[in-house]
């Protein structure tokens, strides 16, 4: 349980922060614990990187292998894309902080190539275009997300790939 809150509240001061402004202090004091009690479940920052990237990983196999062994029609494979979508702007900092993933830690940083390479390989091009895409305008965004906003962008972006 522990390890889940240190995972959620290191992915929230990513996502808040940027990655590279982040320290181990300042996770253990978003969950009023000592640095040492954190270093007790993660002994790095790169370790908790790993951690926050497994849990992304998790949400990914599970849309894989729901996109895979689905008879979706196309209404139930746009409410299963954006679904996916929205679940992944909770690792957005992943996408905005590419360059800063692989400098920290390099095995990370392979297994979101992976994940990239995975989602052309398995999706159907367009999809996956199409979800990159999202994710990238959407992580690069100035506007603050509400299901409302996210409806609008989705929609945006929808128009664009499929034009």
């Amino acid at each position: 349980m522990r390890k889940k809150l240190i995972l959620d509240e290191s992915r929230r001061l990513f996502n808040q922060d940027g990655l590279s402004n982040v320290t181990i202090r300042q996770i253990a004091m978003g969950l009023n614990i000592s640095s040492g009690n954190l270093n007790y479940h993660f002994k790095t920052r790169g370790d908790v990187l790993c951690g926050v990237f497994d849990d992304l990983m998790a949400i990914e196999e599970k849309f894989i292998q729901l996109y895979i062994t689905s008879n979706l029609d196309e209404a139930r494979l746009i409410k299963l894309m954006k679904a996916h979508a929205k679940a992944m702007f909770d690792y957005r900092f992943f996408w905005l902080d590419f360059i800063q993933v692989g400098r920290e830690n390099i095995k990370v940083q392979k297994r979101v190539d992976e994940l990239m390479q995975n989602r052309i390989d398995v999706l159907d091009f367009e999809w996956a275009n199409y979800l990159n895409q999202f994710l990238y305008i959407m992580a690069t965004s100035n506007m603050k997300f509400t299901p409302k906003s996210l409806e609008k962008h989705f929609e945006k972006v929808g128009q664009k790939v499929f034009a």
